[in-house]
């Protein structure tokens, strides 16, 4: 029986490069959802750490597509720069350890700027800013 060879590079199939971001969009829209659950003064750490690791890893493919020449994005993007205000919250939370409630605005607002930004990022440049941030 042939078995055809694995590909090198999963995201040049159109299905999984859907299935990728969904699935990226799916995980941040579960740490919204954490986010409101969340007792003030509760320890935080491992959700703003993830929370930020996902707006951190969108907000680099942006960086690198912006970086391109004749590109859609620019550095000064507003949703860009609400997302670098929402990971700028969450590092706050992250070394405080205690959810404080009023930072909830700043972290729910660049998740969202975070989800619009998923599908206008290529697969590539989201694959290259996984592979820098790991």
């Amino acid at each position: 029986m042939y078995r055809r060879p694995p590909k090198k590079n999963p995201y040049g199939n159109p299905v999984a490069k859907v299935i990728i971001k969904q699935e990226l969009t799916s995980q941040i829209l579960n740490h919204k959802i954490r986010l409101y659950m969340m007792q003030a003064g509760e320890q935080c750490d491992a959700l703003m750490e993830a929370t930020g690791v996902s707006m951190a890893m969108v907000g680099y493919a942006a960086e690198l597509e912006a970086a391109k020449p004749g590109s859609k994005f620019s550095r000064e993007d507003p949703k860009l720069r609400i997302l670098r205000g929402g990971l700028s919250a969450c590092q706050q939370m992250l070394l405080a350890n205690r959810w404080d409630p009023l930072q909830a605005t700043s972290i729910s607002m660049g998740i969202d700027a975070t989800v619009e930004l998923v599908p206008l990022v290529s697969p590539e440049s989201l694959a290259e800013a996984m592979r820098a941030l790991s």
